[in-house]
């Protein structure tokens, strides 16, 4: 799939998703940076268990962010927790975060759905397509600020798109 698609993805998924529960609006603030990017991640480890009957597999990844901000590009790293509703359909996840820029360090939270079954007519044959939404806030030189983005994609490649603000 083309970077083009992936980042077309991304920002449509931003507009649709825009008042996701990560206490934001939904929408930058006036003074935000926005920001695009794409992400290349790696499955570093995979467990599954049953809790109540409902599998939950643990998965960490580890991804390279290309961001339009160096400040934001960096590597990524994310242990997963998915809960599957229905393994045939999909589920929801929820994830702390950790991104190394050479601008310094984030820490934040997230949380999303992801599909088994070809639902977007762009995404055809691609599995699980993931939805999400990740936001950070900034430590050391980065202290202040916060970064909210929201993603479309596979476990291998997603397009992103989001906003740098003031804490």
């Amino acid at each position: 799939m083309s970077r083009i698609r992936i980042v077309r993805a991304a920002v449509m998924l931003a507009v649709i998703v825009g008042g996701c529960s990560t206490g934001d609006s939904g929408e930058p603030p006036d003074d935000a940076t926005t920001v695009v990017g794409t992400t290349e991640c790696t499955i570093a480890s995979r467990e599954s268990s049953l809790v109540d009957g409902v599998e939950v597999i643990e998965e960490q990844f580890v991804c390279e962010l290309d961001f339009s901000d160096p400040r934001v590009s960096g590597t990524e790293t994310l242990d997963v927790a998915i809960r599957m509703a229905d393994p045939s359909v999909g589920g929801t996840w929820t994830a702390p975060g950790h991104i190394v820029t050479d601008s310094g360090e984030w820490r934040g939270t997230g949380q999303g759905a992801f599909s088994t079954v070809d639902v977007l007519p762009h995404a055809d044959g691609i599995r699980p397509v993931n939805f999400g939404e990740m936001r950070y806030e900034g430590e050391g030189d980065l202290e202040g600020l916060v970064f909210t983005y929201y993603f479309a994609g596979s476990n291998a490649a997603e397009g992103r798109a989001g906003w740098i603000s003031e804490g």
